[in-house]
Protein backbone atom coordinates (compact mmCIF):
# COMPACT_ATOMS: atom_id res chain seq x y z
CA UNK A 1 0.00 0.00 0.00
CA UNK A 2 2.25 2.88 -1.21
CA UNK A 3 0.89 6.13 0.12
CA UNK A 4 1.97 9.97 0.59
CA UNK A 5 1.50 12.28 3.47
CA UNK A 6 -0.96 15.21 2.08
CA UNK A 7 0.03 18.54 3.86
CA UNK A 8 -2.80 20.87 3.64
CA UNK A 9 -3.53 24.08 4.43
CA UNK A 10 -6.84 25.97 4.00
CA UNK A 11 -6.73 29.07 2.61
CA UNK A 12 -7.83 31.69 5.14
CA UNK A 13 -8.38 28.77 7.72
CA UNK A 14 -4.46 28.23 8.50
CA UNK A 15 -5.29 27.00 11.88
CA UNK A 16 -7.26 23.99 10.63
CA UNK A 17 -4.30 22.75 8.44
CA UNK A 18 -4.07 18.80 9.24
CA UNK A 19 -2.62 15.61 6.90
CA UNK A 20 -3.31 12.43 5.92
CA UNK A 21 -1.64 9.14 4.30
CA UNK A 22 -3.36 9.40 0.35
CA UNK A 23 -2.48 6.03 -1.51
CA UNK A 24 -0.51 7.25 -4.72
CA UNK A 25 -3.20 6.25 -7.04
CA UNK A 26 -5.79 8.06 -5.57
CA UNK A 27 -6.20 11.80 -7.19
CA UNK A 28 -7.53 15.10 -4.94
CA UNK A 29 -9.54 17.73 -5.98
CA UNK A 30 -8.73 21.29 -5.55
CA UNK A 31 -10.93 23.22 -2.97
CA UNK A 32 -11.89 26.76 -4.21
CA UNK A 33 -11.90 28.77 -0.30
CA UNK A 34 -15.10 29.77 0.71
CA UNK A 35 -16.36 31.52 3.44
CA UNK A 36 -17.53 29.12 6.74
CA UNK A 37 -21.74 29.56 6.86
CA UNK A 38 -22.46 30.45 9.93
CA UNK A 39 -25.69 30.26 9.77
CA UNK A 40 -26.13 26.26 8.83
CA UNK A 41 -25.40 24.38 11.80
CA UNK A 42 -24.68 21.33 9.89
CA UNK A 43 -21.95 23.47 7.56
CA UNK A 44 -18.49 21.96 7.52
CA UNK A 45 -15.70 23.07 5.88
CA UNK A 46 -14.38 21.24 3.37
CA UNK A 47 -10.51 20.67 3.89
CA UNK A 48 -10.00 17.80 2.08
CA UNK A 49 -11.07 15.61 -1.12
CA UNK A 50 -9.52 12.92 -2.50
CA UNK A 51 -11.17 9.51 -5.41
CA UNK A 52 -10.13 6.09 -5.78
CA UNK A 53 -8.73 5.81 -9.25
CA UNK A 54 -12.11 4.47 -10.28
CA UNK A 55 -14.28 6.76 -8.78
CA UNK A 56 -15.66 3.73 -6.57
CA UNK A 57 -13.68 5.63 -3.35
CA UNK A 58 -13.85 8.85 -1.93
CA UNK A 59 -12.43 10.43 1.02
CA UNK A 60 -13.02 14.12 2.21
CA UNK A 61 -12.43 15.62 5.54
CA UNK A 62 -14.74 18.84 6.90
CA UNK A 63 -14.46 20.67 10.04
CA UNK A 64 -16.08 22.93 12.18
CA UNK A 65 -16.08 24.89 15.27
CA UNK A 66 -17.87 22.60 18.36
CA UNK A 67 -20.83 22.59 19.56
CA UNK A 68 -21.50 24.55 22.57
CA UNK A 69 -23.13 21.91 24.27
CA UNK A 70 -23.76 17.68 24.17
CA UNK A 71 -20.56 15.33 24.02
CA UNK A 72 -18.82 13.89 20.79
CA UNK A 73 -21.15 10.47 20.49
CA UNK A 74 -24.34 12.60 20.76
CA UNK A 75 -22.92 15.21 17.85
CA UNK A 76 -22.20 12.30 16.12
CA UNK A 77 -25.72 10.52 16.36
CA UNK A 78 -27.55 13.86 15.67
CA UNK A 79 -25.28 14.75 12.12
CA UNK A 80 -25.76 11.17 11.11
CA UNK A 81 -29.46 11.53 11.42
CA UNK A 82 -29.28 14.54 9.56
CA UNK A 83 -27.49 12.72 6.61
CA UNK A 84 -29.21 9.70 6.77
CA UNK A 85 -26.32 7.25 7.64
CA UNK A 86 -27.25 4.32 9.72
CA UNK A 87 -24.33 4.01 12.01
CA UNK A 88 -23.81 -0.20 12.74
CA UNK A 89 -20.60 0.60 14.89
CA UNK A 90 -18.71 2.30 17.00
CA UNK A 91 -15.40 2.42 18.46
CA UNK A 92 -12.83 4.73 20.68
CA UNK A 93 -10.15 5.82 18.48
CA UNK A 94 -6.87 7.59 20.09
CA UNK A 95 -3.57 8.77 18.72
CA UNK A 96 -0.83 11.25 18.82
CA UNK A 97 -3.16 13.01 22.09
CA UNK A 98 -5.96 13.11 20.05
CA UNK A 99 -9.21 11.29 20.93
CA UNK A 100 -12.69 10.16 18.67
CA UNK A 101 -15.12 7.91 17.71
CA UNK A 102 -14.44 5.44 14.81
CA UNK A 103 -17.50 4.26 13.01
CA UNK A 104 -18.92 2.06 10.28
CA UNK A 105 -22.29 3.53 8.69
CA UNK A 106 -24.68 2.73 5.67
CA UNK A 107 -26.32 5.69 3.72
CA UNK A 108 -28.90 4.84 1.11
CA UNK A 109 -27.93 5.95 -2.69
CA UNK A 110 -29.47 5.77 -5.96
CA UNK A 111 -28.18 2.58 -7.15
CA UNK A 112 -26.36 1.15 -4.02
CA UNK A 113 -26.05 1.56 -0.59
CA UNK A 114 -22.79 3.61 0.48
CA UNK A 115 -20.45 1.97 3.33
CA UNK A 116 -18.35 4.39 5.22
CA UNK A 117 -15.27 3.25 7.48
CA UNK A 118 -15.45 7.38 9.33
CA UNK A 119 -14.02 9.42 12.23
CA UNK A 120 -15.41 11.95 14.47
CA UNK A 121 -12.86 14.00 16.50
CA UNK A 122 -12.97 17.40 18.49
CA UNK A 123 -9.39 18.61 19.06
CA UNK A 124 -9.32 22.30 20.60
CA UNK A 125 -12.56 22.99 20.17
CA UNK A 126 -12.53 22.21 16.18
CA UNK A 127 -15.16 19.48 15.25
CA UNK A 128 -13.56 17.13 12.26
CA UNK A 129 -15.72 14.87 10.29
CA UNK A 130 -13.29 12.52 8.57
CA UNK A 131 -15.24 10.69 5.86
CA UNK A 132 -13.88 7.45 3.59
CA UNK A 133 -16.76 5.69 1.42
CA UNK A 134 -17.51 3.57 -1.28
CA UNK A 135 -20.47 1.62 -3.17
CA UNK A 136 -21.28 -1.33 -1.51
CA UNK A 137 -20.33 -3.59 -4.42
CA UNK A 138 -16.64 -2.18 -4.29
CA UNK A 139 -16.49 -1.65 -0.44
CA UNK A 140 -14.59 -4.66 0.85
CA UNK A 141 -11.72 -4.53 -2.51
CA UNK A 142 -10.98 -1.09 -0.87
CA UNK A 143 -11.48 -1.29 2.55
CA UNK A 144 -8.03 -1.22 4.08
CA UNK A 145 -7.12 1.77 1.84
CA UNK A 146 -10.56 3.37 3.19
CA UNK A 147 -9.47 2.45 6.56
CA UNK A 148 -5.72 3.83 6.34
CA UNK A 149 -6.83 7.11 4.79
CA UNK A 150 -9.79 7.89 7.78
CA UNK A 151 -6.93 6.73 10.58
CA UNK A 152 -4.04 8.81 9.07
CA UNK A 153 -5.60 11.84 9.55
CA UNK A 154 -4.04 14.37 12.07
CA UNK A 155 -4.45 18.31 12.75
CA UNK A 156 -1.15 20.03 12.14
CA UNK A 157 -1.49 21.08 15.80
CA UNK A 158 -3.23 18.73 18.09
CA UNK A 159 -4.28 20.36 21.34
CA UNK A 160 -6.23 17.48 22.68
CA UNK A 161 -9.96 17.40 23.83
CA UNK A 162 -12.50 19.81 25.25
CA UNK A 163 -15.65 17.61 25.18
CA UNK A 164 -16.68 14.41 27.22
CA UNK A 165 -17.01 11.66 24.81
CA UNK A 166 -20.08 9.53 26.03
CA UNK A 167 -22.19 10.81 28.63
CA UNK A 168 -25.58 8.51 26.87
CA UNK A 169 -26.71 6.20 29.17
CA UNK A 170 -26.49 2.43 27.62
CA UNK A 171 -23.09 3.04 25.75
CA UNK A 172 -21.44 0.58 26.18
CA UNK A 173 -17.42 1.72 26.30
CA UNK A 174 -14.33 0.65 27.89
CA UNK A 175 -13.19 3.58 31.12
CA UNK A 176 -10.26 3.15 29.83
CA UNK A 177 -8.54 1.69 26.69
CA UNK A 178 -6.55 -1.51 26.92
CA UNK A 179 -3.98 -0.40 24.51
CA UNK A 180 -3.32 3.08 27.37
CA UNK A 181 -1.42 0.27 29.17
CA UNK A 182 0.59 -1.42 26.28
CA UNK A 183 4.06 -0.79 25.34
CA UNK A 184 2.72 0.95 21.68
CA UNK A 185 5.41 2.54 19.56
CA UNK A 186 5.45 6.18 19.69
CA UNK A 187 2.49 7.88 17.05
CA UNK A 188 0.99 4.77 16.43
CA UNK A 189 -2.66 4.92 16.66
CA UNK A 190 -4.77 2.54 18.36
CA UNK A 191 -9.15 1.75 18.47
CA UNK A 192 -11.03 -0.47 20.52
CA UNK A 193 -14.33 -1.75 20.82
CA UNK A 194 -15.88 -3.78 23.85
CA UNK A 195 -14.21 -7.28 22.05
CA UNK A 196 -10.87 -6.01 19.83
CA UNK A 197 -7.89 -3.51 20.06
CA UNK A 198 -6.46 -2.28 16.73
CA UNK A 199 -2.99 -0.85 16.68
CA UNK A 200 -1.89 0.30 13.30
CA UNK A 201 1.44 1.39 12.46
CA UNK A 202 1.73 4.90 11.44
CA UNK A 203 2.47 6.71 8.71
CA UNK A 204 3.17 3.51 6.09
CA UNK A 205 -0.54 1.71 7.65
CA UNK A 206 2.42 -1.38 6.78
CA UNK A 207 1.93 -3.43 10.22
CA UNK A 208 -2.02 -3.72 11.91
CA UNK A 209 -1.76 -5.37 15.21
CA UNK A 210 -5.42 -6.33 16.20
CA UNK A 211 -6.11 -8.13 20.04
CA UNK A 212 -8.70 -10.12 20.37
CA UNK A 213 -10.54 -11.67 23.57
CA UNK A 214 -11.82 -15.32 23.00
CA UNK A 215 -12.80 -18.22 24.97
CA UNK A 216 -10.00 -20.83 25.72
CA UNK A 217 -9.62 -23.22 22.98
CA UNK A 218 -6.08 -24.94 22.90
CA UNK A 219 -7.29 -25.85 19.09
CA UNK A 220 -7.11 -22.53 17.94
CA UNK A 221 -4.12 -22.23 15.91
CA UNK A 222 -5.27 -25.77 14.52
CA UNK A 223 -8.10 -23.86 13.37
CA UNK A 224 -6.22 -20.45 12.11
CA UNK A 225 -3.58 -23.00 10.04
CA UNK A 226 -6.41 -24.83 8.21
CA UNK A 227 -7.87 -21.69 7.08
CA UNK A 228 -4.75 -21.03 5.21
CA UNK A 229 -3.85 -23.94 3.45
CA UNK A 230 -2.00 -21.91 0.99
CA UNK A 231 0.72 -20.19 2.88
CA UNK A 232 3.53 -21.12 3.93
CA UNK A 233 3.69 -21.29 7.79
CA UNK A 234 6.16 -21.86 10.85
CA UNK A 235 4.70 -22.88 13.98
CA UNK A 236 6.09 -22.66 17.56
CA UNK A 237 5.42 -23.66 21.26
CA UNK A 238 7.81 -21.67 23.82
CA UNK A 239 7.24 -20.54 27.80
CA UNK A 240 3.50 -21.58 27.46
CA UNK A 241 3.04 -19.12 23.83
CA UNK A 242 2.17 -20.71 20.77
CA UNK A 243 3.22 -18.99 17.73
CA UNK A 244 2.03 -19.40 14.34
CA UNK A 245 3.78 -17.20 11.23
CA UNK A 246 1.98 -17.26 8.04
CA UNK A 247 3.96 -16.21 4.66
CA UNK A 248 2.42 -15.94 1.06
CA UNK A 249 -1.25 -14.54 2.05
CA UNK A 250 -3.29 -12.44 -0.07
CA UNK A 251 -2.39 -8.47 -0.28
CA UNK A 252 -2.05 -5.75 1.11
CA UNK A 253 -0.41 -7.82 4.10
CA UNK A 254 1.05 -10.88 2.62
CA UNK A 255 2.54 -11.61 6.28
CA UNK A 256 0.55 -12.65 9.75
CA UNK A 257 1.65 -14.54 13.00
CA UNK A 258 -0.67 -15.26 15.73
CA UNK A 259 0.60 -15.47 19.68
CA UNK A 260 -1.85 -17.11 21.63
CA UNK A 261 -1.79 -17.35 25.76
CA UNK A 262 -4.17 -18.78 27.91
CA UNK A 263 -5.13 -16.33 30.58
CA UNK A 264 -4.39 -18.02 33.83
CA UNK A 265 -7.65 -19.00 36.12
CA UNK A 266 -9.68 -17.52 33.29
CA UNK A 267 -11.72 -18.63 30.32
CA UNK A 268 -10.20 -15.99 28.20
CA UNK A 269 -7.18 -16.11 26.10
CA UNK A 270 -5.99 -13.22 24.09
CA UNK A 271 -4.78 -13.26 20.57
CA UNK A 272 -2.27 -11.02 19.90
CA UNK A 273 -2.58 -11.19 15.54
CA UNK A 274 -0.01 -9.19 13.50
CA UNK A 275 -0.33 -8.43 9.66
CA UNK A 276 2.43 -6.76 8.03
CA UNK A 277 3.61 -6.24 4.22
CA UNK A 278 6.72 -6.99 3.15
CA UNK A 279 10.10 -5.40 4.50
CA UNK A 280 8.03 -4.73 7.99
CA UNK A 281 9.20 -8.26 9.83
CA UNK A 282 11.71 -5.94 12.22
CA UNK A 283 9.30 -3.99 13.48
CA UNK A 284 5.77 -6.47 13.46
CA UNK A 285 7.32 -9.17 15.10
CA UNK A 286 8.84 -7.55 17.77
CA UNK A 287 6.10 -4.90 18.67
CA UNK A 288 3.91 -8.17 18.69
CA UNK A 289 5.82 -9.77 20.87
CA UNK A 290 6.23 -6.66 23.72
CA UNK A 291 2.50 -6.22 23.40
CA UNK A 292 2.00 -10.35 23.69
CA UNK A 293 4.10 -10.06 26.45
CA UNK A 294 2.27 -7.07 28.36
CA UNK A 295 -0.59 -8.83 27.97
CA UNK A 296 0.52 -12.06 30.00
CA UNK A 297 2.26 -9.42 32.92
CA UNK A 298 -1.32 -7.63 33.32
Amino acid sequence: MDTERIQVIPQGYENLACSYAKPAAWKTADIPPQAFDNEDPYFFLPLVAAVSPDGAGAFTVGARPAYPDGTLIQWLQHLAAHDNIVIEDIRLFEADGMRGLLFDGRQPGDTADFLMRNLYIEDGGVLYAVAAMALEPYFEAIEPWLTAMTTSFRPAEINGPTVELDTVPDTAFPSQLLSAALPIPAHWSATEDAATTTITQQPDQAIVIQIDRRPVDQTLLDTLHAAHPGANSMRNTEDGVEVLLLAGLDEPFPFRAYFVRPRPQSSEMFVVEVNFRDGFMQQAIPAARNIHLALAES
